[in-house]
């Protein structure tokens, strides 16, 4: 009777072991999924911003590209005006001004206005 009660105890512990082992896969393939769609959302997420720089990118350049062109295009006009300035004497420029001002009356009287306006409010607040 020993046996019989030895086997069936033999038994029970091969059926909890492999009860055991069944929950331990489980918990392995859970986890392995787990991690799977963790890697996965990892991976979109990457994607994902990956896109958003290059999206932003793109703008950026441009918008950096337009401004060294301006500037550029300043410190042109800036060598220019140094070059008037060194190459003409006071005289020749007060004959240029004097022309500017009788080719374009209009646009000189505009100037003359703001000029002005800006004066008298640098002016008063001082």
């Amino acid at each position: 009777m020993t046996n019989h009660n030895h086997g069936s105890t033999s038994d029970t512990i091969k059926d909890t072991l492999h009860s055991i082992g069944d929950a331990a896969t489980r918990v392995s393939d859970r986890v392995s999924d787990t991690t799977s769609d963790m890697g996965k959302k990892a991976s979109a997420f990457g994607q994902s911003a990956v896109s958003a720089i290059d999206a932003t990118r793109a703008p950026l350049a441009n918008g950096i590209k337009s401004a060294a062109s301006t500037l550029h295009s300043g410190a042109d006009s800036l060598e220019d005006t140094a070059k008037y300035l060194r190459k003409n004497k006071l005289s020749d420029m007060l004959g240029d001004v004097g022309g500017a001002l009788k080719a374009y009356p209009t646009a000189a009287l505009i100037g003359a206005v703001v000029i002005g306006f800006a004066a008298g409010r640098i002016l008063r607040r001082g």
